[in-house]
């Protein structure tokens, strides 16, 4: 969570009480940064046309569709691994936005519901009752 005071880390508390969020100093907010850029468009971007570009060297069969989940029309790459029944794919929307995945030879899958560009300010403040730790980084000897 990021806000005026700075970024934090939150946890849900047990049922009844707050929770408790921590404030990330540089080093922690740049690691929680890294952690959630895979929920970035850019990330998505990125890592399929790398993923098509190895894929194809690599002999598998790669692929370029569209498709249509839950009113979000989407680009997809699907590819066929040597040795793995199936076709897999991945797709986003037109803004960039992981949409769907289907790996083939897995049950599970993933598809987008619905997303807003205007979430509630209320998701960005800290939850009732929530402690803030302050943490000091360890940095060794100077």
């Amino acid at each position: 969570m990021v806000n005026a005071a700075g970024e934090f880390s939150c946890a849900p508390g047990p049922a009844g009480t707050g929770g408790a969020c921590q404030k990330l100093g540089p080093a922690g907010a740049a690691a929680r940064k890294e952690i959630l850029g895979i929920y970035t468009p850019a990330h998505w971007v990125s890592f399929l046309r790398e993923f098509s570009l190895a894929a194809g060297f690599a002999g598998d069969n790669v692929g370029a569709s569209r498709l249509t989940v839950n009113g979000f029309k989407m680009r997809c790459v699907d590819f066929q691994a040597a040795g793995i029944p199936g076709t897999s794919r991945i797709c986003t929307t037109a803004q960039g936005i992981l949409g769907y995945v289907k790996v083939a030879g897995n049950a599970a899958s993933f598809e987008l519901k619905s997303y807003t560009t205007s979430p509630a300010a209320r998701l960005f403040r800290l939850p009732p009752g929530a402690t803030i730790t302050r943490l000091k980084l360890d940095r060794g000897p100077a």
